[in-house]
Order: structure tokens, then sequence, then C-alpha cells
């Protein structure tokens, strides 16, 4: 079909589905499926309208619960956060973050996305998923000490130090994972390399207790090498 006439219908749909009882109609109607469908199409414009149509959709909880249940419709919302074209990357954490509060919908996520959807949470505009992100990360790295590995060998140590340069809700998550990070000798170096020294040294004066005592410990790890 004609992407255009996609489109067109993806805005239809949408205005429709704005309406609770508009909605539950579509979502019986089988529409849920050939949207997911159109997140693979190569046509950008048209892959962002039918990700901005689930996302109205998803405010029902009952359409979170649906997307967790179709088979790859979570590994097809996730492939779009790290897509080139801002506004889908965007679209697509907000979807993300929609079904995760459904019951097991945010382990959902991290079991289809890894490290590498909590990265596109932490480089996101949200700083709900950042800090999400954040907290999950922190957890996930006490649970599996050996993921500090994948983390500094993408990077991924990029992100959470430009977080410190954030408002506190968003330092005290982060510097709880860069504290973790920094305890290993063999990957001190990454945060010093790229700028986390001056940040830390800010953070040690917070009056935020947690966030002083991480900022202390790291820079003592990183002292200690």
């Amino acid at each position: 079909p004609d992407p255009a006439l996609l489109i067109a219908t993806c805005v239809a749909v949408g205005s429709l589905a704005r309406h609770a009882d508009a909605r539950s109609a579509l979502v019986q109607a089988g529409v849920v499926e050939p949207l997911l469908a159109l997140l693979s199409h190569e046509e950008v414009p048209l892959k962002a309208n039918a990700l901005w149509v689930l996302g109205i959709l998803a405010v029902d909880p009952a359409v979170r619960t649906l997307l967790l249940t179709i088979e790859n419709a979570l590994q097809r919302i996730v492939s779009l956060l790290d897509s080139a074209d801002p506004k889908l990357r965007q679209s697509a954490v907000q979807l993300v973050m929609l079904i995760g509060e459904t019951p097991d919908g945010w382990q959902s996520f991290l079991e289809v996305s890894g490290f590498k959807g909590l990265a596109a949470l932490l480089q996101s505009n949200s700083p709900q998923a950042q800090a999400k992100a954040a907290v999950s990360l922190h957890y996930r790295l006490q649970q599996q000490p050996s993921l500090a590995t994948e983390i500094f060998e993408s990077n991924g140590i990029l992100p959470l130090i430009a977080l410190l340069e954030a408002g506190e809700e968003l330092q005290d998550p982060v510097l709880s994972v860069i504290a973790v990070l920094s305890s290993d000798p063999n990957r001190m170096d990454a945060i010093i390399e790229f700028g986390g020294v001056s940040a830390l040294v800010k953070a040690m004066g917070s009056k935020n207790p947690r966030i002083q005592l991480n900022a202390i410990c790291t820079v003592t790890n990183l002292l200690s090498k």
C-alpha cells in the first residue's frame, strides 16, 4: 500500500483512539498487530505514526498487557530506541515506559533489551526514563558484576557521566552506578578520561548524603589506583 495512505489511516485511527469507547473497539477489531507490523516499515514517518497510535492505545493498561503477549511486539518497539530519528526514539521511550508500568512489563523490557536498552533510556530526554534506567542498572550490577565489562566496552559510561551534571534526582541513582563501576581498578581510567572527575568533585559538596557518600567513595577509588 501507498505509505501516504497508511500514514493517513494511522492519523485517523489515532484520532479515534483518543476516545475510550473507540479505543476499546479498535483493539477488539485487531488493530494492534497491523500497527506493530508497520514498525518494521522502511518509511520513518510511517513508523513514527504507527508508534504514535500504539502510544495512544497503550493508555489502556489492557493494551500494555496485550503488547507483552504478542510475539516479538516488545522487540519491535525496543529496536526503535536507537533509531536515528529523535522523534521516533522519544516515542519509543514513552511507550516502553508505559509498558514498564504493567506487572512484569519492566522485567520483560530488561530481558529483551539488556544493557543496550538501558543505555538508550539513559540518553533519552526523559528524566523519568533516565532515573529508572539508572536504578535498574545499579540493581543489575549488584546481581551481575560482569555487566561492568559490557558497560565499559560499549562506552556506556559516557551517558552516565553526562548525567552527573543533572539535578539531584538523577545524580542519586547515577552516582550509585558509577561508585560500583569505580571499584574495578582496570576500568577507572575511563571515568577519568571521559571527564567524570570535575562532576564528582562538585557532587561531593551535595547536601544529599547519598550523593555525597557515593561521590566520595568514587573519588577515593580513583585516587587509590
